[in-house]
């Protein structure tokens, strides 16, 4: 008898010691501090302001102390994608944020697979073959920056109503520039206009393409376009040269002299691609959670260009204007 009530006091004692050795263990895996890689291939305009707005939307939404941002870039280099890659995932992430295709793309190749990817910034995800569809994702999640392009269109139509033909020069290796030139050609007989749509395949002939793409059509056009981005400044001189407006899809374009954009707001993609990575912090997996795209664009002008081509804002245009550079 005596033995039985010690071999009960034994399991009972088992039993407890157990209990108390997984409650600290539960909260201790609570209160850790969990690591968010954040990977990009260098310094950009645009891509900062994605850094900005993503480090201001953890800090929105997760305790001070509760998480560390793990930032790494490649230095602008293509080919230090995949070791910045694997240096930030050494780090013991619990969740990897990439921004842009490239960077996003390399990343699902190599990641663990118990690791969630979040894309930041990428035009085209399916098409990019990091989810199956924007609604169920299933390999991962994220936010698109698709640029609102039949926006665009119709704000080419309202400023420069004559303009027919369009120049745009496009990036053929960047899935995102190929995926904007697709959609302009699809939506461009809409408004009645013809798209003369060119790859860039060399940084010494483009400003020969280009200086014959201002002067065999009305207007030019780039989309979401990273090399296009870079060349703005020459893109804007070049079509201011040759009297035509030249229209894009982001912010730094205009700034660089772009007559006007219908852009998505850089800080919030950011900010979007943290409510992702809070949401799968907080258990949710990520290829369950519908991709991300900002439904209004931002109608930017330059308040330069247009005077130095004489055009004046129709006043249904120049009511929607968010931002004004000189």
């Amino acid at each position: 008898m005596i033995r039985h009530h010690q071999r009960g006091f034994v399991v009972l004692l088992v039993l407890l010691l157990g209990l108390l050795a997984c409650g600290p263990r539960r909260d201790a895996d609570q209160q850790r501090v969990r690591r968010v890689g954040l990977v990009y291939i260098g310094p950009h305009e645009l891509i900062n302001q994605i850094v900005t707005g993503f480090r201001d939307g953890l800090a929105q939404a997760l305790p001070a102390g509760s998480y560390d941002v793990v930032e790494r870039h490649a230095n602008g280099d293509q080919t230090q994608i995949s070791a910045t890659l694997n240096g930030a995932i050494a780090s013991k992430l619990d969740v990897l944020a990439t921004i842009t295709t490239p960077v996003s793309q390399q990343a699902m190749k190599n990641a663990p697979k118990d690791l969630p990817v979040i894309f930041v910034g990428v035009t085209d995800p399916v098409g990019a073959g990091l989810v199956k569809s924007m609604e169920t994702p299933e390999l991962t999640s994220g936010v698109s920056d698709v640029a609102p392009l039949r926006a665009i269109l119709a704000v080419i139509k309202q400023i420069t109503p004559n303009a027919r033909r369009i120049g745009f020069p496009y990036s053929p290796d960047e899935q995102p520039a190929v995926y904007s030139r697709r959609q302009v050609e699809a939506l461009a007989p809409t408004f009645g206009y013809t798209v003369d749509a060119r790859p860039v395949t060399s940084k010494d002939e483009f400003p020969t393409l280009l200086r014959d793409l201002v002067r065999t059509n009305d207007a030019i056009l780039v989309g979401a376009d990273n090399a296009m981005f870079e060349a703005a400044p020459l893109i804007a001189k070049t079509a201011l040269d040759g009297r035509k407006p030249f229209y894009a899809a982001d912010s730094s374009s205009v700034k660089a002299g772009a007559l006007a954009g219908v852009t998505v707001d850089y800080k919030e993609i950011g900010r979007a691609g943290a409510v992702v990575v809070v949401r799968v912090l907080k258990g949710e997996k990520a290829g369950t959670i519908p991709v991300t795209t900002m439904s209004e664009g931002v109608l930017e002008v330059n308040q330069s260009t247009l005077q130095k081509l004489h055009i004046t804002l129709p006043s249904a245009v120049a009511g929607r204007v968010k931002a004004t550079y000189q």
